[in-house]
C-alpha cells in the first residue's frame, strides 16, 4: 500500500501581511508542492516602524486572521504550522 503524503504548513507573519501556506511533501529530494495559499491582509510593519508597538486593534485584527488559518489547517486535519515573522513583529 502506498504511503499517504505526508502535508506541511508554514505561517509568514509579515510586514503587510500574513500568509499561509498547506504544502505536500513530495519524493525525497524534491521541493514540496504549495497545494493552498491563504493571505491576509494587516500592516503591522506600519506600527512597529513609526511607533515601535503594535497597536491593540492591529492584535484584534492578527489573531482573527490567526484564527481563520487555524480553520484551514483543521481542513486539512493538521496540528502543526512552521510560523515565520518578519522584524515588524520582532522589534514590536
Amino acid at each position: 500500500m502506498p504511503k499517504k503524503p505526508e502535508l506541511l504548513a508554514v505561517i509568514d507573519v509579515g510586514s503587510n501581511g500574513l500568509t499561509l501556506k498547506i504544502a505536500q511533501a513530495e519524493r525525497k529530494g524534491n521541493l514540496p508542492r504549495i497545494i493552498e495559499s491563504v493571505r491576509g491582509s494587516l500592516a503591522l510593519g506600519r506600527d512597529t516602524y513609526n511607533e515601535q508597538v503594535i497597536r491593540e486593534d492591529n492584535i484584534v485584527r492578527l489573531c482573527s486572521i490567526l484564527l481563520g488559518f487555524r480553520q484551514k489547517l483543521r481542513e486539512y486535519r493538521l496540528t502543526q504550522a512552521r510560523v515565520v515573522a518578519t522584524s515588524a513583529v520582532r522589534s514590536g
